[in-house]
Order: C-alpha cells, then sequence, then structure tokens
C-alpha cells in the first residue's frame, strides 16, 4: 500500500484485515499497538505520528490488502441486508456515519451489507458502495455490473421485508386475519350461520341493523380479497385495511350482543333467532 492512501482506502483495509484469517500471519505487539491508537483516534490518520503510520503501511501492503480482499463475499438472501428506519447506520469499511473529528464524513446510510468470510475470519456489515469500490467479490456476479444488480435486487427486498415487519408491529391483531378468513370467506352452513348471527343478534338485543348488517357480503368480499392478499404478501395496504377493520368491527358488535344475551334462555334465543331474521330477510327482499 502507497503512502497517503486515502483515508476510506486506509480505513477499509485495516478493517477487513482485522476481521480476517490472514491477519495472524503479520500479528504483533507493534503493529497492535499503531491499529489502537488508530481506534482510538477514530481512524483520524491526520492526528497520528508517523511512525504509526509507517507501521500500518508496512504491514498492510498491496500484497495483503489482495489476500484480504479475496476472503469476503456478500451472499445475497435474507437477513443479509440490515435496513435502518432512518439514515442511522455506519459502514465500518470506510467510516461512512462515523467520521473523523472534521465531521467530512458525516452522512449515513440506511443499509448495511453483510460480508461473509470464506476462510474463517470474522463476517463484517458495510455499505454497498464499498463493496464496488474495493471489488469485493458478490455471489452470483461476474462483473461489476452484475454485482450492483444483485447488491440493489437485495436492498429492495429487504426494504420490503422491513416494510411489512413495521406494518405488522404497528397491528398486532394481523395474526388474526387468517384465523377468520375460514369463518367470513368459506362456504356452507359456516358462513350462513354467521350471517344468521349478525342479523339475528341485533334485532334480539333491539340494536337497530346499521350498515354492517346490512353490507354483510359487502364485507365479506371485500375482506375476501383483503385476506388472499395478506396471506400472499404478508401485510395490508392502506386500501385493503379497511375491509379488515370493519371485519374486526362487526366481530366485536357480535361479541358485544352475545354478552347482552348471557343469561336469556337458550330455547327463547333460537325461538327469537329465527323468527327475527326471518322477519328481517322478509323486509329486505320486500
Amino acid at each position: 500500500m502507497e503512502h497517503k492512501t486515502h483515508y476510506r482506502v486506509l480505513r477499509s483495509t485495516i478493517v477487513l484485515g482485522l476481521a480476517s484469517s490472514a491477519y495472524k500471519a503479520i500479528a504483533s505487539p507493534k503493529l497492535a499497538q499503531a491499529i489502537e491508537v488508530v481506534q482510538n483516534n477514530n481512524y483520524d490518520f491526520e492526528r497520528i505520528g508517523a511512525g504509526i503510520l509507517e507501521t500500518l503501511y508496512a504491514s498492510f501492503d498491496d500484497a495483503f490488502t489482495a489476500r484480504v480482499r479475496d476472503e469476503f463475499e456478500f451472499r445475497p438472501g435474507a437477513g443479509n441486508v440490515m435496513v435502518h428506519a432512518s439514515r442511522e447506520g455506519v459502514c465500518a469499511l470506510c467510516g461512512k456515519g462515523d467520521s473523523k473529528d472534521t465531521h467530512d464524513n458525516e452522512d449515513k446510510t440506511r443499509f448495511e451489507f453483510l460480508l461473509t468470510n470464506t476462510a474463517g475470519g470474522s463476517p463484517v456489515w458495510c455499505g454497498s458502495t464499498c463493496i464496488i469500490n474495493f471489488g469485493l467479490k458478490v455471489q452470483g456476479a461476474a462483473t461489476a455490473d452484475e454485482a450492483l444488480r444483485i447488491l440493489q435486487t437485495d436492498m429492495r427486498r429487504a426494504l420490503r421485508q422491513f416494510e411489512i415487519n413495521c406494518w405488522r408491529a404497528a397491528h398486532p391483531d394481523h395474526k388474526m386475519i387468517e384465523d377468520h378468513y375460514t369463518t367470513w370467506c368459506g362456504k356452507g352452513p359456516r358462513i350462513r350461520n354467521l350471517k344468521h348471527q349478525h342479523f339475528a343478534q341485533c334485532v334480539l338485543a333491539g340494536v337497530a341493523i346499521d350498515e354492517l348488517a346490512r353490507d354483510f357480503d359487502e364485507i365479506r368480499v371485500a375482506f375476501r380479497t383483503a385476506s388472499r392478499f395478506y396471506a400472499r404478501e404478508g401485510h395490508l395496504t392502506g386500501k385493503k385495511q379497511p375491509a379488515w377493520d370493519r371485519v374486526k368491527h362487526a366481530l366485536a358488535q357480535i361479541e358485544r350482543v352475545e354478552r347482552m344475551l348471557q343469561g336469556v334462555p337458550a330455547d327463547v334465543r333460537d325461538l327469537d333467532y329465527y323468527l327475527q331474521f326471518e322477519r328481517e330477510q322478509g323486509q329486505h327482499n320486500g
């Protein structure tokens, strides 16, 4: 490595070197002391003495750098891209987000990529730019352009999963969607009984049949679409969320009415159930 190497290049070489399996071959008390000084000064090489820099240049030369670079590889896949809610990530290699005291490198990153060490060394998280700039391997890529496309694809995939996880955290009841799909979107006696129960319980409890009762089939159709989208995508969009909200409201209404009917003899409930339901059906059909 030549003297006066750019800050980011020298820092990246040191970080990758320390995580490599090749470091054991050059490790010495003098080098360890030099690295400690660098780390204590947050890799601000302008504040480090010439003797320390000479030790670094002598140890982390071009041959060592090439050997270290070959140890690391980015492997596309779930869990290998870290997404931050905002630009709060730090690239361990170039120092983006963890600048020198001059603060000329303080812009942080939102995405971090996991570099796997294929030679038994330690993994390293870094930004995508460093993977390209330092010619690090990307699994499945033969050129820099292919590597960039793979990194961008994995970044979009990770961002999508991050947004899904945020939506799920904000909607902890989302797991109930699949549970209620069979009840609300199935066929046969179950769905008919639910519809009868919804109508009849409102009447029995003296509750006026509101739009939820009148639009029962509309709710069912909307929820069918929303629940199928959830099963496929793992979340609901702003357009599909209202369908699930209406189902929850209907369920809450039924539960409220059931609590009001507690203590009413079963035979009375059954008789009124069907009489009132048939009467209401006649009104609707008329």
